[in-house]
């Protein structure tokens, strides 16, 4: 419940900021805004400040120098779970959560891919901002590192990462690089076959 409490809060908060940083076209209920990396890193750092582990996850990226790393909690199950890409461990793919770390293949097509995003991706802090609330939320941080520096952090407090539109290159580059690591996440789940 108190996470629930500090996610309804970091909505409103974010619903509440100036809406001239906006990179979004949508006029639903969601809107990607700009914002600072100090405003991001307060609001998930907050979020997952009684998580020893997250907080260490979080801490370790820092150490890579090109890579990937996708946050994601989801309210109910209360799991934490990091997908990290580490381009200079011979692009190691990781799924990790309190009770397990698995590596995993990355399919060689999205490999080529997620570097030339990376490559190509511009400096930017954003957080997606709704409205609205529809009773549950998904927890998203997506940070990318290039050159030994934090390049982009994402933030969302929402359900539906794929909801707003831009014609931000940018932003656009952001969402396929939770596309990639969603569909190899996704890709690596046994299905059980009766």
């Amino acid at each position: 419940m108190k996470q629930f409490s500090i996610v309804f809060f970091c909505m409103i908060f974010i619903s509440c900021s100036n809406r001239k940083n906006t990179v979004s076209e949508d006029k639903s209920n969601c809107e990607i805004k700009l914002g600072t990396s100090e405003e991001l890193q307060q609001q998930y750092l907050h979020f997952t400040k009684d998580c020893s582990f997250c907080e260490k996850e979080f801490e370790n990226f820092k150490k890579v120098k090109k890579g990937v790393l996708l946050y994601h909690w989801k309210e109910g199950i209360g799991s934490n779970q990091f997908l990290i890409v580490d381009f200079d461990k011979g692009f190691s793919f990781f799924i990790k959560s309190e009770d397990f770390t698995k590596q995993k293949d990355f399919i060689l097509e999205d490999k080529k891919k997620l570097s030339f995003i990376l490559e190509a991706l511009e400096k930017g802090n954003y957080y997606q901002s709704c409205e609205g609330f529809d009773g549950h939320s998904d927890l998203y941080v997506l940070i990318v590192r290039n050159n030994d520096e934090m390049k982009v952090q994402y933030f969302s407090g929402f359900t539906d990462l794929y909801k707003v539109k831009t014609a931000d290159i940018n932003v656009s580059s952001i969402k396929e690089v939770f596309e990639i690591m969603e569909r190899n996440y996704y890709r690596s789940i046994p299905i059980n076959k009766k």
